[in-house]
């Protein structure tokens, strides 16, 4: 809390922590009490800093407050779940930065967002995926509409291509270029569901 109140106090440029109290709308003894306890008043700070427009996220998490129109999230961290091929749970987590993220997703994240990755183990998806390329999975996409994705089949995490059925609703999965459509589809959502789309790969040299 001290972090922040400092961080308020040098934006607006105020001498003294009675003019903060003041700004947050509290007692000099309030805002004390609050950083002596390091406790956010959140009932408080939330609300003024919205009318204020200032950037909540680096207020909180970074201790620094900035003007919404002014905020750099190039350098901030996301946070990456990890997955071991054939599992549906993420085993681990670690953050990139944001910059990083917008290229490997290939869109503009949001920094609340939550990503994956994997390292592919298998060799089906060759030579499209090869083995032990890591890829990296928007699961903010989660409709089929063609492409490569990450998979929940009967509890079983899989890579497949998604292709288009002539039924409704019905789509293929498929491995490597050689997989002719020769199997009956399946039904999204019923048969299977999407954790996320496949974006962009890495490939050990």
């Amino acid at each position: 809390m001290d972090e922040i109140i400092s961080a308020i106090k040098s934006h607006y440029e105020f001498r003294n922590g009675a003019q903060v109290a003041e700004f947050l709308g509290i007692s000099r003894q309030h805002l004390y009490i609050s950083i002596k306890n390091d406790r956010l008043i959140a009932d408080r700070l939330l609300p003024v800093a919205i009318d204020a427009n200032i950037d909540l996220t680096r207020l909180i998490r970074d201790g620094v407050a900035v003007d919404m129109k002014d905020a750099d999230y190039s350098e901030s961290e996301l946070t990456v779940s990890f997955y071991r091929e054939g599992e549906v749970l993420p085993y681990t987590k670690r953050n990139i930065q944001k910059w990083l993220a917008d290229f490997l997703y290939r869109r503009e994240i949001q920094i609340y967002e939550n990503l994956a990755a994997l390292v592919v183990e298998s060799e089906e998806m060759e030579p499209r995926l090869q083995r032990d390329s890591m890829v990296f999975i928007d699961t903010n996409d989660k409709k089929p509409k063609g492409g490569i994705y990450y998979l929940e089949v009967n509890g079983f995490g899989l890579v497949r291509k998604v292709v288009k059925a002539n039924e409704t609703n019905k789509w293929y999965l498929l491995t490597n270029q050689e997989d002719g459509i020769n199997k009956e589809p399946l039904q999204f959502e019923k048969d299977f569901s999407i954790i996320g789309r496949i974006q962009q790969s890495t490939n050990r040299i």
